[in-house]
């Protein structure tokens, strides 16, 4: 009787090992998908926030209208402050924008206009190319992109002519696809919408030190509107003063209030 008992259990643990053994093997993280979840996050962080960025960029726009080159001065500050001033071709400034978590103000003495409002995607998207709120913004001209908003987003790598490809899709619709190359870096991101289609495309080449790349390309998903970014005299420093980030309102010009 006994030896009955002790077989009844040695077999219920065995088919409870195994159940349980099972289980394991389909939900357990694969080591790309560590590595994947790794790479995201540091590509992220290569840059942190107490650190400001400046520099000399050549923009090439390219939009269903025409082509339009210019240079500006960029300042950045992770992980949602800018302010672009576009240069004439002596090398002063006449358009300028200033933008923060709170506020943005943007103020072009040609018209002598100057608006502010809320840095929302609908407000940015008057005076930039595509709907971007203002952190994709300063993410991607920084050398990164914007990280998922929300918790619920499982990671997914795998690696294909020696460059690394990391897909992180969220639970409740989106996803993006990042690559990677040599040394791990950046070459590559692609915003995808809840159904799958591509939103905008940020590829990122030229690296020469700090790690971060000095020519960005973003393109939207009509194929047509573009934008290209090269960096010159860039400057990576350690400054927490964001009084660079005001654009105060000009003497007797009046404020357009944004939506």
């Amino acid at each position: 009787m006994h030896k009955i008992i002790r077989q009844a259990v040695l077999v219920f643990l065995f088919l409870f090992l195994a159940a349980v053994n099972h289980g394991c093997v389909k939900s357990a993280i694969m080591p790309e998908d560590v590595q994947a979840q790794n790479l995201y996050i540091k590509a992220l962080n290569a840059i942190q926030e107490e650190k400001m960025i400046s520099a000399l960029a050549r923009i090439d726009l390219v939009t269903s209208h025409g082509h339009y080159p210019m240079r500006a001065v960029i300042i950045l500050k992770r992980p949602c402050y800018l302010r672009l001033e576009i240069l004439s071709p002596l090398g002063s400034p006449y358009y300028f924008l200033a933008a923060t978590p709170d506020n943005i103000s943007i103020f072009d003495p040609s018209q002598s206009k100057y608006y502010e409002g809320r840095p929302t995607a609908e407000n940015l998207s008057r005076f930039l190319p595509g709907a971007f709120r203002i952190e994709e913004v300063v993410m991607v001209l920084s050398g990164a992109f914007p990280m998922m908003v929300n918790d619920d987003v499982s990671f997914k790598g795998h690696e294909e002519f020696n460059h690394f490809f990391v897909e992180v899709e969220s639970l409740i619709g989106g996803s993006q696809v990042v690559e990677f190359g040599e040394n791990n870096r950046l070459l590559k991101f692609a915003q995808k919408n809840h159904n799958g289609q591509e939103v905008y495309n940020v590829q990122y080449g030229e690296y020469e030190k700090e790690n971060v790349p000095g020519s960005i390309v973003v393109t939207l998903a009509d194929g047509i509107t573009s934008m290209r970014v090269k960096y010159y005299e860039f400057k990576i420093e350690e400054n927490n003063d964001l009084s660079v980030f005001n654009l105060p309102v000009p003497e007797g010009v009046k404020t357009i209030l944004l939506n």
